[in-house]
Formats: structure tokens, sequence, C-alpha cells
């Protein structure tokens, strides 16, 4: 099946629908692996990083440095955090509990959704390239270009 044409495409995968982000700004959420016609959600001109939850999607793109949640009919339900530079990569517990991002300045950061608050990570000497969670909500992993 068709999803993205170019770039690097993020997948995620909730329970019951398959989600996709691709460099051209396009998310394609699909019902399932059966599914011939996915949903379109257009999020801007460079998409660069996805995460789902039981009831949100996790989105960042390019230039607007920050983590934005969205329902899963696509409408924004705001921002989650900000960075000083792109928003790299995104995890996300699947009870939507904490968010995990990494930026290209270094940092990242753990959200609790439910406040809002933020628990800032630094430590890197390179852009974030991957961050995870732990399933039982204790530790967060990263690795960065700084080897």
């Amino acid at each position: 099946r068709f999803a993205h044409s170019e770039g690097r495409v993020c997948l995620d995968y909730r329970g019951d629908k398959v989600c996709t982000l691709g460099m051209d700004g396009e998310m394609r959420v699909w019902a399932s692996i059966e599914d011939d016609d996915c949903e379109n959600i257009s999020l801007g001109e460079e998409a660069l990083a996805l995460a789902v939850c039981k009831d949100r999607m996790f989105v960042s793109t390019s230039e607007t440095n920050n983590v934005t949640a969205l329902n899963y009919d696509g409408e924004n339900d705001g921002v989650v955090t900000k960075f000083t530079a792109d928003v790299t990569c995104l995890d996300a517990f699947m009870t939507g509990k904490y968010v995990v991002a990494g930026s290209a300045d270094m940092t990242v950061k753990v959200t609790n959704i439910a406040t809002f608050s933020d628990k800032l990570l630094k430590g890197h000497e390179g852009p974030i390239l991957s961050v995870a969670l732990d399933p039982l909500e204790q530790l967060c992993a990263s690795s960065s270009c700084d080897g």
C-alpha cells in the first residue's frame, strides 16, 4: 500500500489503527492492515516525528519547535511542550500519561500530559536521534549524534 513518497516515515500502532507520518507533512491513519483507503491529515510543510497513545497523537513539524497533540480526527488539541530547535523524535505511554521528546537543541523533555509539567534532561552533546519510554513508566532512554 502507498503511504508516503519520500523521506523518513514514522510508524506507530495503537492497537486498532496504524498511523504513519511522512516528510511530506502528511499523516495517514489506517483503520487496519487490510484498509485500502486511509484518512489523510495535512500537518504542514515537513513532518518530523510521531507518537500515539490511547486517545491522542503527538506530532512535531519543522520550524515550529514544539510538540502538538491531536485527537484521532486530526483536530489540534494544543501545544504540549516547546524547544529552541526542531523536535526530532517522540515516544508516549499508551496510557497517555507522559510523552517524551528529543530535540536538535540537544535536550530531552518528559512531559506529564495531565499537568503539562516538563522534566528537562540535559547532557547530550549532539542533536537527539531517538527517545524511548519504559513500559513500566520508570525509565527514559535517549540517543544522540554525540556517540
